[in-house]
């Protein structure tokens, strides 16, 4: 009798599996599109690779009068998004902007006291499509494979509520800084599957399902266990039953 594989080697196998399949699914997609359109094709990698290494950099902005809320700045060599800001005057007619900031590439959160008239780098991050594969418990990260058959990782931790929803082959916006991507969004709903129902008699027909990811929720009296249903793509309630 052949022993087991240890639960490591098991978990390394199903996320070489799983990424294969990725790329296999892409690389179809992607002959499919060529044999249509091959000319815009023409030098796709060499472009795609092109367009991600651009940092689209602005010019200086100056403090207060240029600060805006949702603005990404380097400060400390750092890039930041600024959350909040206010600006008052301290005596002598000497401003002060409170500001709190979110690192992009890290989650930190910051307040930071900044002086009128100085002047900060701001950057104009860009974004590429991507499909996620897998979870990697390793290094704790997601990891999607981008329109080049690229890998790229993200850290679980910047992912937020997005990363309790995304299942293999789901299609992202990946907003990337320096060629890593620091967070992701859905380009179409979020699927999932229905494995428990409780129907507690409710007047208006709902019921409690429970979906793949282990979270419950209210839906239509339809549903089904094994049901695929889609799911909003920022809020993540039920929205409608997949169809076959």
């Amino acid at each position: 009798m052949t022993a087991s594989p240890p639960a490591a080697a098991r978990r390394v196998a199903r996320r070489r599996g799983g990424a294969l399949a990725t790329l296999l699914s892409l690389a179809a997609a992607s002959a499919a599109l060529a044999a249509v359109a091959p000319w815009s094709f023409c030098g796709g990698a060499v472009a795609g690779a092109h367009r991600r290494a651009v940092i689209r950099r602005a010019d200086l902005v100056e403090v207060p009068g240029d600060i805006k809320t949702g603005m990404t700045i380097i400060i400390d060599g750092e890039p930041q998004t600024i959350l909040s800001h206010k600006s008052k005057r301290m005596g002598k007619g000497v401003g002060k902007t409170m500001m709190q900031t979110r690192n992009i590439l890290t989650g930190v959160y910051k307040d930071h006291t900044l002086g009128s008239g100085k002047k900060f780098e701001k950057i104009d991050p860009y974004f590429v499509k991507g499909t996620f594969s897998y979870t990697d418990e390793e290094t704790n990260s997601l990891v999607f494979f981008d329109e080049e058959f690229e890998q790229l990782s993200l850290d679980i931790a910047l992912a937020g509520e997005g990363g309790r929803w995304l299942t293999e082959g789901a299609r992202v916006k990946l907003d990337m800084y320096n060629e890593k991507p620091y967070k992701f969004s859905f380009s179409e709903e979020p699927e999932m599957e229905v494995i428990s129902i409780d129907d507690s008699g409710r007047s208006d027909g709902a019921i409690t399902v429970e979906l793949a990811n282990g979270e419950k929720m209210q839906g239509p009296g339809f549903l089904k266990v094994g049901d695929i249903v889609t799911l909003h793509k920022t809020t993540f309630k039920i929205t409608g039953r997949k169809k076959d």
